[in-house]
């Protein structure tokens, strides 16, 4: 109905299109990763890394695209590239482990230093926009999640976020 235009201030959004609005509010610019440049700087990581257990495929289009892919769980899940490390050194630094683990804080380095970043990125931006700019969203009157089954850590903190500026926050999971 919103999207047809039969409802007046009424916005139509993804999770990816809330985290966007929350850091055009709190004035953070950010350059989102296309896809291509995507997997090229994972391929580019895997080849510079000093890896021993994944060197016979570390450029391969598989290997890639699950590095990506468990770099987008592990973000979505809240899990920093520290932790991780740290868990995995914990363990006793098994090598399947640990060079998933350096590729992946080798990895948010680079998006760090370059101002970069990813789809599930954009997440962990607006959830430290909303801890530390009180005022984003406090004009918001309501929100409301509907349609989801589950929802990731970072949908939940970015949640958690809005819950005490916005009027209402209705969430009806499916």
């Amino acid at each position: 109905l919103a999207r047809a235009g039969g409802a007046l201030g009424v916005r139509v959004w993804t999770f990816d299109d809330l985290y966007a609005d929350i850091l055009r509010s709190a004035g953070i610019v950010i350059t989102l990763l296309s896809d291509a440049v995507h997997t090229r700087l994972l391929r580019a990581l895997a080849d510079q890394a000093p890896l021993a257990l994944y060197a016979s495929v570390r450029t391969t289009p598989g290997f890639i695209q699950v590095l990506r892919d468990l770099i987008g769980e592990l973000k979505a899940g809240g899990v920093f590239p520290e932790e991780l490390l740290t868990a995995v050194a914990a363990m006793g630094n098994p090598p399947r482990l640990a060079e998933l683990a350096q590729l992946y804080a080798a990895y948010q380095e680079r998006l760090r230093q370059d101002g970069w970043a990813d789809y599930a990125g954009i997440g962990w931006l607006a959830v430290e926009a909303l801890d530390h700019r009180p005022e984003i969203a406090g004009a918001w009157p309501c929100v409301m999640v509907d349609g989801f089954d589950d929802l990731t850590t970072v949908q939940l903190r970015v949640l958690a976020g809005l819950a005490p500026r916005v009027e209402h926050l209705v969430i009806t999971l499916t």
